[in-house]
This record gives C-alpha cells, sequence and structure tokens, in this order.
C-alpha cells in the first residue's frame, strides 16, 4: 500500500503577487469610495478622474465651483484689488518723497532735566536749646539699717514657775502586788462564812432524808442526792469566787483613780508654772517687738521724707526736660514750615519742567504722524474684503477590509498537511497491528 507524497508548499513570490494585488485594489476601492461630491450654499467640490498611473491606479482631480454670487464677489474683490493696486502705485512717488528729507526738529520745545531747585533746605540747628537732665541730687540719704542697741534681748527659752516635775508614771497601791489579792481573798471569805453553814445544814438535811426514804449509803440514789447537792454547792462558791475577782478589780480601779488624781494635780501645777514662764518670756518679748517696731517706724518715715524729697527733685528735672522738649519742637516746627514752602515751590517748578518734556513729546508725535500719513493711506489701499470661502465637510472615511491572500494560502497549505499527517499516522497504526497479529500467529 503506497503511503503517498505530502503537499506541495506555497510559492512565496506567486503569494507576495497575489497580496500586492489585493492591497492596490482594496486601496483602489477606498479612494474611490471617499471621493464623495460635495454641495454648499457657497459652492461645490467635485471629484473627476483623468487617466491612471503606470500601474493602472486611477487619478482623480478636486475641483471647486463657487455659487454664482460668491463668484461676483470674487470678481469684485479682484478688481477692487487690482484698482488699489494702481492707486497705491501711484502713491509711491508721495511716500518717497516724505521718506527722502530727515525729520526736521527745529522747532521742538527743549527737554527740562534738571526739575525744581532743592536750594533753601533747612537743617535742624539745635545749638541753642540747652541740654536735658540726666541726674540730679540734694535728696538726702535712704535709711537701711535700724539702731536696736536700747532693746532688750529675745528670750528663746521658758523658766518654769512651777519646781512640780512632769510624771507619766500614776504611785498608788494598785501598784502592789498583794493589794488585788487581798481584796479578792477579803470578798471571798465574806461570802464563805455565809456559805459553809448553810451547805454544812443541807448536807445534814440531805442525809436525814435519803435515810428517812430507806437509801442506805452508797446507792446510786444516794450517790446521786449527794452529786445534785454537790453541783449546787460548787455553783454557790464558784459565784462567791467571781464576785471576789469583781471585787478585786473595783479595788484596784479606786487605787488606780487615786493614782492618776494624783498625777493629774502634779502635771497640772508643773503646766500652771510653765504657763506663767511662757507668759513672762511673751511679755518680754512683745516688748521688744514694740522697740523694733518704733524703731522700723522711725527708719521707713526717714525714707518716705527721702522719697519725697526724691520725687520733688525728679518732678523739677521733668518739667525743666519738658520746657526743653517744647523748645526744640518750635524749632522744628518752624523749620518744617520753612521746608514744607521750599517743597512747594520745588513741586512748581518740576510740574513746568514736566510740561516742558510732554510738550516736546507730543511735538515729536506730530512730526512722525505727518511723515507717517502717506504710508498709512497706501497700506490702507492695499487692504480689502476677503471673499467667503466654502466650508467643505469632513467626509466619513471608508475602508475596505484587504483580502490577506497570504495567510489564507498558508492556511489552507497546513490543513493539506495536518490531513497527510493524519493519513500516515493511520497507515503507521495499520502497519503496527499488522505486526502485532503476525508475532501472535508465530507464537502460537
Amino acid at each position: 500500500m503506497s503511503k503517498g507524497s505530502p503537499p506541495t508548499p506555497p510559492d512565496p513570490a506567486t503569494t507576495i503577487a497575489a497580496q500586492s494585488a489585493a492591497n492596490t485594489q482594496s486601496a483602489t476601492q477606498n479612494a474611490a469610495l471617499n471621493r464623495v461630491n460635495q454641495v454648499t450654499p457657497y459652492g461645490n467640490l467635485t471629484y473627476s478622474q483623468n487617466g491612471t498611473d503606470p500601474s493602472g491606479v486611477p487619478n482623480y482631480t478636486a475641483t471647486v465651483d463657487l455659487s454664482p454670487a460668491e463668484q461676483a464677489i470674487f470678481n469684485n474683490y479682484t478688481q477692487g484689488q487690482t484698482n488699489l493696486g494702481n492707486i497705491a502705485l501711484g502713491m509711491q512717488g508721495q511716500v518717497a518723497n516724505s521718506y527722502a528729507n530727515p525729520i526736521d526738529t527745529s522747532g521742538q520745545p527743549g527737554i527740562n532735566s534738571t526739575g525744581g531747585s532743592t536750594a533753601g533746605i533747612q537743617q535742624l540747628n539745635a545749638s541753642g536749646i540747652p541740654g536735658q537732665l540726666y541726674g540730679f541730687g540734694g535728696y538726702g540719704n535712704v535709711q537701711g539699717s535700724l539702731d536696736l542697741s536700747g532693746l532688750n534681748p529675745l528670750q528663746s527659752s521658758v523658766q518654769n514657775q512651777s519646781n512640780a516635775p512632769i510624771t507619766g508614771q500614776i504611785q498608788n497601791g494598785a501598784n502592789s502586788p498583794w493589794a488585788i489579792p487581798q481584796a479578792e481573798y477579803a470578798a471571798y471569805q465574806q461570802q464563805a462564812q455565809f456559805l459553809n453553814p448553810q451547805f454544812a445544814q443541807k448536807h445534814e438535811a440531805l442525809d436525814n432524808s435519803l435515810i428517812n426514804q430507806g437509801i442506805t449509803m452508797g446507792s446510786d440514789a444516794w450517790k446521786t442526792g449527794q452529786q445534785n447537792l454537790g453541783l449546787q454547792e460548787n455553783q454557790a462558791y464558784g459565784n462567791a469566787g467571781l464576785q471576789a475577782v469583781m471585787a478585786g478589780q473595783q479595788e484596784q480601779n479606786t487605787l488606780f483613780g487615786q493614782g492618776l488624781s494624783a498625777a493629774q494635780l502634779q502635771n497640772a501645777a508643773n503646766a500652771q508654772g510653765y504657763s506663767q514662764g511662757l507668759s513672762s518670756a511673751e511679755l518680754a518679748n512683745s516688748t521688744n517687738q514694740q522697740g523694733y517696731n518704733q524703731a522700723l517706724g522711725a527708719g521707713q518715715f526717714a525714707n518716705q521724707a527721702q522719697a519725697q524729697q526724691y520725687g520733688q527733685a525728679a518732678n523739677n528735672a521733668d518739667f525743666y526736660n519738658q520746657a526743653q522738649q517744647s523748645s526744640l519742637n518750635q524749632l522744628i516746627a518752624q523749620q518744617q514750615a520753612n521746608n514744607s514752602a521750599q517743597q512747594q515751590q520745588y513741586g512748581q517748578q518740576f510740574g513746568n519742567a514736566q510740561l516742558q518734556n510732554n510738550a516736546n513729546a507730543q511735538y515729536l508725535q506730530q512730526l512722525f504722524a505727518l511723515r507717517n500719513q502717506p504710508l498709512n493711506e497706501y497700506n490702507s489701499l492695499m487692504t480689502g474684503a476677503q471673499v467667503q470661502s466654502p466650508q467643505f465637510q469632513q467626509v466619513p472615511t471608508a475602508n475596505v477590509a484587504t483580502t490577506d491572500v497570504g495567510g489564507i494560502t498558508n492556511s489552507s497549505y497546513q490543513n493539506q498537511l495536518a490531513a497527510y499527517n493524519a493519513k500516515q499516522q493511520g497507515m503507521n497504526n495499520l502497519f503496527g497491528l499488522g505486526g502485532q497479529l503476525g508475532a501472535a500467529a508465530i507464537l502460537a
């Protein structure tokens, strides 16, 4: 079985020629589509073909035709421009004569470059005015210290008028180790002398009662009766003991109160002595302070008198300086008035100079205006109204897509080559299957 031949690749020269022909045809079509004739109120735009170039591409001519009204304006404008040109040519002699001779400035007013006179300005001369006062005297001295020689010295300690020392402890019978036990023992014995005979009678009455009831000594009933009476006896003696302790505490408080009263009396006596000593020291210091205040008042009075004398001297100096300033101000005002009159005279002279210079400039402007008048008239004749040209609309561009001959040719070749490769693959697969079947038959 034959495998066949692959497709022949496209010829590049043939493909390029075909692509060029397609491009030329597209360009020709685009040019023809964009040659749109236009008609406006002012004129028309018309395209016409007038042959082809050496490659066969058509040539076009764009012709603009004015409307009758615009054509008449154009003709009149052209004729008017021709007439104005002839007149202007006739005026060239006048322009030449105007510029043939230089400008005559013999009658021009002179320029004043000096302005006004600055003579007569007065400088300030204060030589005849007395100088200012910067200092003065005769007002005494300031007293900066006090004479304290006649004052008693200050007391910085207090002489206690009492010999009783201050105590921080209480001296009384409560400090004795036997005072409270003795009080407790006495209180307990006082209770016990009543309890002992009472419970002796109760024990005897209990024994008789138990015997009369037929309860023998040592039996449970006997023990129970004795225990109950014993509990009553213990409670009674316990209460007597508590009352004895309370009596001991009361005795201790009594003794402490007595000692506290004695200590307070001693400390009160000491405080009274200290207060009397403090009063004596304060009286001495108050007398000293009074003497100091009197000395201070005398010094302040002296300084106030000195300050008053100083203020009067300062006022006199200030009054003198005010008079000096008044004289100076009057001198300045007089010289300012003189300078103001000189300034007015200067302004008038300067105004006259400006007026003269303005006349000079105006004279030159008139000369130049007369000199340039023929040229201005010539230029005016050379200008005129403009013709209204037709306004044509921008034609939308129409494009014809160029045929991609190269792409189409190459795509066709690729398709043929793909079909050929697929056919070859099928043949290869068929030959491979036949080889596998033959090998299987040999092995069988």
